[in-house]
């Protein structure tokens, strides 16, 4: 970790190390915008997992351990952080809970559960417990309006049918303040 304070230099503050032989830990790598916490993947040997750290007096450590973003595949998972590095999205565009490659998304809170929706589709709350619903319709997955010192997250999804009997989720909404994405399944 290098820091520079205005000036035309960068100063050495920290080595930030891989734990396992091989696990290429930094090969994907995104710093909030406040420049205290930032994400880096660990994705070439099992369990791939994603590890936040946080700068505090100085010195970045690891919050949370590597089992809170732990991820089947390697070659499919990207952590994204939020400005503030208070939350950090996940996505998995090859998941295969409904279909090959359907897809899925998870958002991890920084001192929380995370919670997810993929699958036909299958739901995991902050509080960790777990539900499907297979109704074709639009769902609020996550509201928090004091995320980001008031701008707001809202994450919606839409349930499309599958089957007759099933449902995926066809398209995702993200909005944090003003800027919105929204990612949507099929060509």
């Amino acid at each position: 970790m290098h820091t520079n304070s205005g000036g035309s230099g960068w100063t050495h503050n920290q080595d930030i190390l891989g734990t396992r032989d091989a696990e290429c830990f930094g090969d994907r790598a995104e710093l909030a915008e406040d420049g205290n916490t930032f994400v880096a993947s660990a994705t070439n040997a099992p369990p791939s997992c994603g590890r936040v750290h946080r700068k505090s007096g100085g010195t970045f450590s690891q919050l949370g351990v590597d089992a809170d973003l732990t991820v089947l595949d390697s070659n499919d998972r990207y952590f994204r952080i939020t400005g503030d590095g208070n939350a950090v999205l996940l996505s998995d565009n090859r998941n295969d809970f409904i279909a090959a490659d359907a897809g899925s998304m998870s958002v991890m809170v920084t001192g929380t559960h995370s919670i997810s929706a993929g699958g036909d589709p299958h739901f995991c709350t902050f509080r960790n417990e777990h539900c499907d619903f297979h109704g074709h319709c639009d769902l609020v997955l996550l509201e928090a309006s004091h995320f980001a010192n008031g701008k707001g997250l809202s994450v919606h999804i839409r349930s499309s049918p599958f089957k007759k009997i099933f449902s995926y989720i066809s398209d995702v909404v993200i909005r944090i303040g003003n800027d919105i994405l929204e990612v949507g399944g099929g060509a």
